[in-house]
């Protein structure tokens, strides 16, 4: 993963970012994913922007299996076109106490595929297909202090993917740290999913504080590879740290 980006093009209240990030899901494929996006700070705390992304999938040896007379993986590449709205009021922004902030991203594209299928007869063909999908994450945070070097955060994570056909890796994956705490890295994937948590923050330094959580997540997961869709409540709790050093 590798990112750039400027905070103020030529001193206009403009931003910039780009980025690309590499994926290999053990050898049942590989993605690619260029981005680029403009924000325009219309006031303090209120920027709206745009966001182009191509991603490109390549399967591996075991995406190239077929499942139910299908290829797993279909070679396939996506673009899509994004509007992008980020609202915050946070008292400090690496180790807020009180204020809120709101990510969202709704986007739209096209998707190209190419796949191996095996007919009725045992004969093999290829199939290629082009399909809309559209894309919406939101992110939201409120701070709510509660004594001296004592706060808590609430918040809330959404998730969608509307597409006219699934395939794995086209879908957001959630676990871990950073989706969802008390569960392995990436292990589920889904086509639409909320998360609710909460933290009580101990805050004992600019950005270092100690904090008890608790996740529950509601993770829907669609048909796939002849599996039956599902969906189910997943709970987490834990506790955890955040420590800065002079390193």
């Amino acid at each position: 993963s590798v990112a750039f980006g400027d905070p103020r093009i030529m001193g206009w209240p403009l931003r910039l970012d780009l980025a690309f990030t590499g994926y290999q899901r053990d050898s049942t494929y590989s993605q690619q994913e260029f981005r680029m996006e403009t924000a325009y700070r219309l006031n303090a705390g209120f920027d709206i922007g745009a966001r182009f992304t191509r991603e490109a999938t390549r399967p591996g040896q075991a995406g190239n299996e077929l499942v139910e007379s299908n290829q797993r993986i279909p070679k396939g590449s996506r673009i899509f076109i994004g509007l992008a709205a980020y609202v915050s009021n946070l008292d400090n922004p690496r180790n807020p106490t009180k204020g809120f902030q709101v990510d969202m991203l709704a986007e739209s594209g096209s998707k190209n595929e190419t796949r191996v299928q095996v007919l009725a007869n045992e004969d093999t063909t290829t199939i290629r297909s082009e399909f809309r999908q559209e894309r919406l994450q939101m992110y939201v945070r409120a701070f709510l202090p509660v004594g001296h070097n004592h706060t808590i955060m609430l918040g809330s994570d959404f998730r969608l993917l509307r597409s006219p056909d699934y395939v794995e890796s086209d879908l957001f994956r959630i676990g871990g740290a950073k989706t969802l705490r008390g569960y392995d890295e990436d292990r589920f994937v889904t086509d639409s999913a909320v998360r609710i948590l909460a933290e009580y923050r101990i805050l004992f330094g600019p950005a270092s504080y100690a904090f008890a959580f608790l996740d529950v997540a509601y993770i829907h997961r669609p048909e796939l590879n002849g599996i039956s869709s599902a969906a189910d409540w997943y709970p987490g709790d834990g506790i955890g740290m955040q420590w800065e050093t002079a390193a």
